[in-house]
């Protein structure tokens, strides 16, 4: 199923915006470049080696534009047109960063990210490591750490919270760049535990919680899809979602257990919400469970910081699905369903 959940990441991705067909980022490339071209930046150290050699290993091995102008007696690198290398070059030029230039370099990394939405997280996390790594200035290196820190935590891309995870433990966990204060970092080292867990293609943990009558029920089981649904019934978004999400459930085609996780401790209302909440659909089975005392790490594991929290698993517990809306679960079981309707077919 590691097909599918590329297939379903590329459709929850919506429509790519590459520029070309051999390299996805080539046309992003040559904009991020294009933005500085005529623009004279000064080098940290006027005694830089200015050599091909050198350019060639800022610009990540890939080939110098020809036009590629260098003058050595200014100190200066001028962009004639767009090349092929990436931004790695120019940013490791940037020199005494102010307001302007972090605004240009910010319009740089946001052309180049959104060029590369569509590829896996590894590549994504290679090419942060990359930009953050071509800057010898520490300023700049912080500030581009922290751009990319940013909008990976907070994309709304599922799964890229993994890229997120991986530049805070390569370059904020031990400290090779500190965080805007240590309020942030303290946030950042809730997010990474609250998040890494669970991230896309990981095995979902398995936690044992109880029935409302006190029996174990360990969740998720191995044997059919499922749909963690973890909630409050005093949330007003999980009352929302607890109306919405049956008529979903409903057009499940294929086995699927649904978890109704509570994470409150209003029994009254739990009770209430068990009445209600309900689906015909004879290929999905409900299970209730709740951890009354807190005796197993579930919050941490689930990132459950604030409910309603979603996500879907293939038959094995891989998560396919992770903090989803109910609209985008909707996606992931239209799209599953045919799926297997295709294999029926075959």
């Amino acid at each position: 199923m590691k097909v599918l959940l590329i297939l379903i990441s590329l459709l929850l991705a919506g429509p790519c915006h590459h520029s070309s067909a051999n390299n996805p980022s080539d046309g992003a490339l040559a904009e991020v470049i294009g933005g500085i071209q005529e623009s004279a930046i000064s080098w940290n150290d006027s005694s830089e080696d200015f050599s091909d050699d050198a350019l060639a290993q800022a610009a990540g091995g890939r080939q110098v534009p020809a036009d590629f102008e260098i003058s050595s007696d200014s100190a200066e690198i001028l962009y004639h047109e767009a090349g092929a290398c990436r931004p790695g070059a120019a940013l490791q030029t940037i020199n005494q960063p102010d307001s302007l230039a972090f605004a240009k370099l910010d319009t740089m990394l946001s052309n180049y990210t959104q060029a590369i939405t569509n590829e896996s997280t590894d590549v994504k996390s290679a090419e942060c490591d990359f930009l953050i790594s071509s800057v010898k200035d520490s300023l700049t290196m912080q500030h581009i750490a922290l751009w990319l820190w940013d909008k990976y935590k907070d994309s709304e891309l599922m799964g890229d919270e993994a890229v997120a995870i991986h530049i805070y433990d390569n370059w904020f966990k031990d400290g090779k760049i500190a965080m805007r204060s240590e309020f942030d970092k303290l946030d950042a080292d809730i997010f990474t535990a609250f998040n890494r867990s669970t991230l896309l293609g990981m095995k979902a943990p398995t936690v044992d919680l109880k029935t409302p009558c006190g029996r174990k029920v360990r969740i998720p089981q191995d044997g059919s899809h499922s749909i963690l649904f973890f909630f409050d019934t005093g949330c007003a978004k999980c009352q929302l979602e607890s109306k919405v999400l049956p008529g979903i459930i409903e057009k499940v085609g294929f086995p699927t257990k649904v978890y109704a996780v509570f994470c409150g401790h209003d029994k009254a209302q739990w009770r209430k919400f068990r009445r209600t909440f309900k689906v015909r659909n004879k290929k999905v089975g409900i299970v209730h469970a709740w951890d009354p005392e807190l005796e197993t790490d579930m919050l941490r594991l689930y990132g459950v910081i604030s409910t309603p929290r979603l996500y879907f698993t293939d038959t094995d517990g891989e998560i396919l699905g992770r903090r989803l809306e109910p609209e985008s679960l909707a996606e992931i079981i239209q799209y599953i369903n045919a799926y297997y309707g295709q294999k029926e077919n075959k």
